[in-house]
């Protein structure tokens, strides 16, 4: 899953005339200096129709999971950056991956920290060796946005997730994006993350609201819904401290960025924390498939609370917002995927959101309607958290 620029978002949502092209468009078409406005089409390379996702076959990943033996909730599998799932071996755990980094011609590997108190939500950000040819500030930006969500959850569970630059788990990140993500995640029934969703929330909380609208029966028919392994962790489905991967972070090499934490960034740069706090929150969960982008009759938990705008639960790619009480508030617009991008978005003209399209010149926060959008899929909101989230916004 990736994050992309809002010149690249708006295209698809206004019908640039170059985007009717896949992403195997004439590369003589990009301009890679990307342009502070944000609106130049031409920098930017149109996105995939849902239907006509290219396929990925990746090798062993290094330190991918095991199936947790038996204990399971389903079928281990790998999200890839373009919505594609793919059957995850067990013989990946502890193995190395076949798309070595050398070809990028990086040397040394930083050692991995960990983000985050002992007994709470804590990241264990281990950096490929791209990461060595990343500019300064590249490891504190992704530090900063990890240490955010450990600040805002207290699940007692670490998330282990590779961070690169300019690649993700040894890939070459998609032309238009300025992150990627990659996670791996159980598919289950509907009834076990019915289940999990439930017993999982505390009394009063939004999570419990939220979970006042999921209906007994199936609303799927049967579906598959994809569950991260992070969130499975938050969900207590398996062992919190477990140390294989959960997902992969890129970040991009190409476009310019902003490192700090206290200055906004300049009218052409794109907010780094900002990005580093989207891509990790799909590996903790923050996905949409929505019946078909993962594949047919797929779904994933947050699809659960999408809303179409006559009110009633939609669980197909198309216009939806974010609801926590049977559709009737509408908390945030989501991005309509038939246009391109992901569903778990926010609509691409928000500006200022970390969830949303990457603005150039616009600090991208977590804001309190992103905080209790990962608190339903069942992150436990710290006090600070829940008094940050007592009236939800976007940006």
């Amino acid at each position: 899953m990736f994050l992309k620029s809002t010149a690249q978002a708006l295209s698809r949502l206004f019908g640039d005339s170059s985007d009717n092209e896949s992403d195997s468009a004439d590369p003589g078409n990009w301009n890679q200096n990307a342009n502070p406005s944000g609106f130049d089409f031409a920098d930017f390379f149109s996105l995939n129709p849902i239907s006509n996702v290219c396929a990925f076959a990746p090798g062993p990943h290094a330190n991918g999971p095991s199936d947790y033996g038996s204990g399971g909730p389903g079928q281990l599998v790998l999200l890839d950056d373009d919505g594609q799932l793919s059957p995850a071996s067990s013989s990946a755990a502890g193995g190395s991956s076949t798309h070595s980094l050398t070809f990028f011609g990086f040397g040394g590997t930083p050692a991995p920290t960990l983000v985050g108190k002992a007994g709470g939500l804590q990241f264990n950000l281990i950096w490929d060796s791209s990461v060595s040819s990343a500019p300064a500030g590249f490891q504190s930006a992704a530090i900063a946005a990890a240490q955010l969500y450990t600040q805002y959850y207290s699940n007692p569970e670490v998330i282990n997730v590779h961070i690169g630059y300019g690649e993700v788990d040894g890939y070459r990140l998609g032309q238009g994006a300025l992150g990627e993500s990659m996670s791996y995640g159980y598919l289950e029934t509907y009834s076990q993350v019915f289940s999990a969703l439930q017993s999982n929330a505390s009394p009063g909380s939004w999570a419990a609201q939220a979970n006042t609208s999921l209906p007994s029966a199936d609303p799927t028919n049967g579906g598959s819904f994809y569950v991260s392994t992070a969130e499975a962790k938050a969900l207590g489905q398996i062992s919190g401290t477990g140390t294989a991967t959960d997902g992969y972070v890129g970040l991009s090499s190409i476009y310019p960025f902003d490192y700090s934490s206290t200055t906004p960034p300049a009218s052409y740069q794109y907010d780094a924390i900002g990005t580093f706090a989207h891509e990790l929150s799909e590996v903790m969960g923050r996905v949409g498939s929505v019946g078909s982008i993962f594949g047919a009759n797929i779904y994933t938990p947050l699809d659960l609370f999408r809303y179409s705008p006559n009110g009633t639960r939609d669980l197909t790619a198309g216009p939806g917002y974010f609801s926590i009480d049977k559709g009737v508030t509408n908390l945030g617009t989501y991005n309509n995927p038939q246009n391109g991008g992901d569903a778990s978005d926010w609509i691409p003209t928000l500006q200022g959101d970390s969830y949303g399209s990457g603005w150039a010149g616009f600090r991208a926060v977590v804001s309190p309607t992103d905080i209790i959008e990962n608190s339903v899929l069942g992150y436990h909101m710290t006090m600070s958290a829940v008094n940050g989230t007592k009236t939800p916004a976007l940006g």
